[in-house]
């Protein structure tokens, strides 16, 4: 698609594009996307799951809109709160746009044999189901909820070779500690719970246990010297960065900007990198969206400190100040 195809009102300042050294703008078809049965993947790049159920495909569409999926707020927690129905998935994508990760598609009741590029109901759902126990994850990790996260993250005694695991239950979207310990304790009357709750299978979106540091694999050394015996926040926290490293692994590419006078940014992929980059930052603590300093004269974009900041320095604020008095006292 190309620069032409875009309507006329979507410019963008660079400024809003950017959070951090991060920068992104995407494209969405104005007339959005449409779930298709029954067609034929020609390649699934061996991803399983992005074969599974009907597919979003792009609706005929002769315009595209551009927006920087860095620059909506939260964008993260968002998708994360999908109800994975495809009523909800569709209107998301025609918000947003696909994830990025599309199949080479054909429509085998067609006549023309038209390629078509689209992304599966059950690749949405699972990454949806991915993001959500990894943010609830962190959520417990930012509160330091002691007890939830005793559930989760075990050690092995003292005086035992090192090592310390990661258990996790989701069930409907929501993280299960009372599960995971219970998984932990007693595996078998974990399987006995299962199956006595017959619906609860098909509830269960992530399932499984994680070696987060072994004492008799020498690179897990440094961590668990870094680790108060028995603490589950700090490996909990370490599972958290050290998964959405590797979502993000291979996804953003850095660019030099001649028109930026040489500066350096990192360009997210598609929006699934996008919304990790997010997720990223959120980590770093930079997650705040940039915004115009209300100096009319000023005109730059800066990305706020704090909820109530509304200049980019403390010298527009000055300004600001000093021609408010100034045209009060006019008025006057």
């Amino acid at each position: 698609m190309g620069i032409e195809d875009t309507t006329d009102n979507e410019l963008q300042p660079f400024e809003v594009m950017v959070r951090g050294p991060f920068a992104a703008l995407l494209r969405v078809p104005e007339d959005g996307f449409d779930w298709r049965e029954g067609l034929v993947v020609l390649d699934s790049n061996g991803d399983e799951e992005n074969t599974s159920g009907p597919c979003l495909i792009r609706a005929d569409s002769l315009y595209v809109r551009q927006y920087s999926p860095l620059a909506i707020p939260n964008l993260h927690r968002r998708f994360a709160r999908i109800e994975p129905t495809e009523e909800s998935i569709l209107a998301f994508s025609n918000q947003y746009g696909l994830l990025g990760h599309g199949l080479w598609l054909v429509d085998p009741g067609s006549n023309h044999q038209t390629m078509l590029v689209g992304e599966s109901r059950g690749f949405w759902q699972k990454e949806i189901a991915g993001m959500a126990w990894l943010m609830a994850l962190w959520d417990l990790v930012k509160c330091k909820s002691q007890v939830e996260l005793s559930q989760l993250v075990k050690w092995t005694p003292q005086g035992k070779s090192r090592q310390v695991r990661l258990y996790v239950v989701d069930i409907d979207g929501e993280l299960r500690p009372d599960l995971a310990e219970l998984m932990w304790r007693n595996p078998d009357e974990f399987r006995d719970y299962l199956r006595q709750e017959e619906d609860l299978a098909g509830r269960i979106r992530h399932c499984g246990v994680t070696l987060l540091a072994h004492e008799e694999n020498g690179s897990d050394i440094d961590l668990l010297e870094r680790w108060k015996h028995g603490d589950p926040v700090e490996p909990a926290r370490y599972f958290v960065h050290r998964e959405v490293n590797k979502r993000l692994r291979g996804h953003v590419s850095p660019a030099v900007l001649p028109f930026r006078k040489g500066e350096i940014f990192f360009f997210p992929d598609c929006l699934l990198s996008s919304i990790y980059t997010q997720f990223m930052l959120e980590l770093s603590g930079r997650s705040r969206p940039a915004m115009l300093c209300e100096r009319l004269s000023c005109g730059q974009y800066f990305e706020p400190m704090h909820g109530r900041q509304r200049y980019c320095d403390r010298r527009c604020q000055q300004l600001a100040y000093y021609y408010r008095k100034k045209e009060k006292g006019q008025s006057g």
